[in-house]
């Protein structure tokens, strides 16, 4: 085998890991847009802020990926209409909201226009755990993902590890091979 051009450029698998459990978080964006489902959701766009133990997490990771197409490496999803009546709020969206003005003193949420904006730089609580997934490979890795958001207060605190979310294997075929197995939906999880 001839060495690839980009060999020397190219970013291996493996380096820093996040650590489990409760980070400072800060806001980079808040997106308004659309579930696969047709229901209205945000993604909120998040970084460790420079008060956590491992600052600008993300922001070191995205900047150092040379990959052309790179993506933030932690969104939050949330719904913000209820699964049973969309003209019903969604719990999970009033309790970020609540969770962003507990952390920020005097921060209030704007609504219309300037609803995305208001969120940027705003700080928020976030705790981490282990979430399995199949690889290319067709076998079990696991990823380090953000399962809820909190206030600053909390994790000052302190917060418990969350259990691994492992996959479900009892109604699948065995884990080897090329299994391939279905991209999850909406309907999957329980935001």
């Amino acid at each position: 085998m001839n060495k690839p051009k980009d060999y020397d450029n190219v970013q291996g698998y493996g380096g820093e890991q996040l650590e489990l459990g409760g980070h400072y978080l800060k806001i980079i964006k808040v997106e308004e847009t659309t579930a696969k489902s047709g229901r209205p959701m945000v993604m909120i766009y998040l970084d460790t802020s420079e008060s956590d133990k491992q600052p600008k997490f993300y922001k070191n990771r995205y900047d150092n990926d040379t990959r052309q197409n790179k993506k933030w490496g932690c969104i939050y999803y949330q719904l913000t209409t209820d699964s049973q009546n969309p003209e019903a709020t969604n719990r999970g969206l009033k309790y970020f909201h609540e969770c962003v003005e507990k952390s920020n003193p005097g921060f209030n949420v704007k609504w219309g226009a300037e609803y995305e904006k208001c969120f940027k730089n705003k700080h928020i609580g976030g705790v981490f755990g282990r979430e399995q997934y199949i690889g290319s490979d067709g076998k079990a890795h696991f990823s380090v993902k953000c399962f809820r958001l909190t206030t600053t207060e909390a994790i000052e605190k302190g917060v418990d590890i969350p259990d691994d979310r492992l996959l479900d294997t009892s109604e699948k075929p065995a884990l080897s091979g090329n299994v391939v197995v279905p991209e999850p939906t909406d309907d999957d999880y329980p935001f």
